[in-house]
């Protein structure tokens, strides 16, 4: 193998100096560094450790026990300390795919890259690969009792940023004897899933490989990774033919472990209305609302299902259900609320925006911009202005403050404010426009900025949030004024074909 010349240099000086080359690397053993194309590769003492063992041992298969015993020697270590230096040592060899160190299901690793050694002292025959084979078991069950319990301790322990007092590592202990380590760190990656806290996805994503890590069995941690993943995709407006099979994937895997698996069918049936395929979608979401009666995800979906047909009453129902069962959970509080905005109750609204504040502070400019379209809706002028004020520069300030200048007579301050909004040429300021006319009983205005904001989604193309914003004023309240004009059935017919160019899934679960 061809090293470049200060790596070639490295493995010739002294007659026993240990490296081995693979890829773009070398593993330098008695300066204890990892190089990469020449530059250092920061990892671990025990990190360094294991991915010697490995390089030693390249093409073996090494289970759990042979590592935590050569690495950890006279320490007692739970398989958390290994798969923690798993992900980092993945992360440093950028081994996204798993592909370099393979997990080999219920048998240990194998390290599954060409080595080369530069060692006088040994000799660097050939070494056959153990025959790999692979076994499931099915996850444990949890009592709801250890679920809240860890949930609370994993609140204590990172909603202030990591500071945990004694009383947080009290509640800690406690809800690991309930739970094993693959358990706790598929839970952490709920929690951190359903907080979205920036940051959170990817460590919801780094939490569910270190359950799979530990144990691959677990079909619970296979769907909250695919989850995860589509999500921050998702949010970095990455193509959906461009994760949608690594999704599918691990989607796969749950289902082989657990046929049943209610979240698993149901993000299913997402992956395959992407493709098209509604007959196969339409199953699994079936599925999915057979076995998950008592799921807050699929409960959350179905509710949201319900809501995009403008049935709202029902989104309402369901989604208090999901919250039933999922209390800490961020997302379905926020959820609840927008389904309760939408249906005009506006009071229940406002006390959910701010139980979900409470869950999750960081995130309060996006639960003050709803607070605020309250206010403005309950023409709480006073509470309106405050709310705006405390948001950064933007759209939806804009928006606020426009609607306070009118409503208390300052109409050349609500023009000056509407002025600057309208050179936004995006669909979102289109959307605010169209808001703050309706809420100003000027129709044609509003009309107008709708059928604008329709354009510049159509000439962007029907992807991203702001398809997504304009499925949304269908039942957004401050259209209500417009109902009964015969222009809003014209641009509801319009949505229906243009901008959800698939049929919606057909939901039969009970609200009750």
């Amino acid at each position: 193998m061809l090293l470049n010349s200060s790596l070639d240099k490295a493995s010739t000086e002294g007659a026993a100096h240990h490296t081995f080359s693979f890829g773009e690397f070398v593993l330098d053993v008695d300066r204890g560094a990892l190089l990469r194309n020449g530059a250092e590769v920061h990892l671990r003492p025990k990190c360094f450790e294991v991915l010697t063992y490995f390089v030693r041992h390249q093409g073996v298969l090494v289970s759990k026990e042979e590592l935590l015993s050569a690495v950890w020697t006279d320490v007692v270590v739970t398989d958390d300390s290994l798969a923690q230096c798993l992900i980092k040592i993945r992360k440093a060899l950028d081994d996204r795919s798993k592909k370099m160190i393979r997990t080999v299901r219920g048998r240990g690793y194998l390290f599954d890259v060409p080595v080369t050694i530069h060692d006088p002292e040994e000799n660097p025959g050939a070494k056959s690969p153990a025959k790999a084979a692979t076994s499931y078991r099915r996850p444990s069950a949890w009592s709801i009792a250890a679920i809240v319990v860890l949930a609370v301790a994993i609140t204590a322990t990172w909603w202030s940023g990591g500071r945990q007092g004694a009383a947080g590592k009290d509640t800690a202990l406690v809800a690991e004897s309930y739970t094993s380590s693959a358990d706790q760190h598929n839970l952490k990656g709920r929690f951190f899933h359903s907080r979205r806290s920036p940051g959170d996805l990817e460590l919801a994503i780094e939490q569910f490989e270190m359950a799979l890590d530990i144990d691959p069995g677990l079909a619970d941690a296979w769907v909250g990774l695919a989850g995860s993943a589509y999500v921050k995709a998702g949010d970095e407006g990455v193509a959906f033919e461009n994760f949608g099979e690594t999704f599918k994937s691990n989607l796969d895997r749950a289902l082989k472990l657990d046929p049943d698996h209610a979240e698993a069918h149901i993000r299913m049936a997402c992956y395959y209305r992407y493709r098209g395929e509604f007959d196969t979608a339409q199953e699994h979401f079936d599925r999915a609302v057979k076995q998950g009666q008592n799921s807050a995800m699929v409960l959350s979906i179905a509710a949201g299902q319900a809501h995009t047909q403008s049935r709202l009453g029902e989104a309402v129902n369901l989604q208090r259900r999901a919250v039933a069962l999922d209390p800490l959970g961020y997302v379905n509080r926020l959820n609840l609320a927008a389904f309760l905005f939408d249906a005009g109750r506006f009071d229940e609204s406002r006390k959910e925006y701010l139980s979900a504040l409470n869950l999750n502070p960081g995130n309060n400019d996006s639960v003050n911009e709803s607070l605020l379209a309250i206010s403005i809706l309950q023409y709480q002028i006073d509470e309106a202005e405050s709310l705006a004020l405390q948001l950064p520069d933007g759209l939806s300030r804009d928006m606020g403050l426009a609607t306070v200048h009118y409503a208390r007579g300052e109409l050349t301050e609500s023009a000056r404010v509407i002025e600057r909004m309208s050179f936004d040429s995006s669909v979102e300021a289109a959307v605010r426009l169209a808001e703050i006319y309706a809420y100003r009983a000027a129709p044609d205005e509003s009309f107008k900025w709708l059928r604008l904001a329709t354009e510049r989604q159509l000439v962007a193309g029907l992807t991203g949030n702001h398809k997504y914003l304009l499925k949304r004023t269908r039942n957004s309240p401050f259209f209500f004024p417009l109902h009964h004009d015969p222009r809003w059935k014209e641009r509801l017919d319009f949505i229906e074909e243009h901008i959800i160019p698939w049929p919606e899934l057909r939901l039969s679960l009970s609200s009750d």
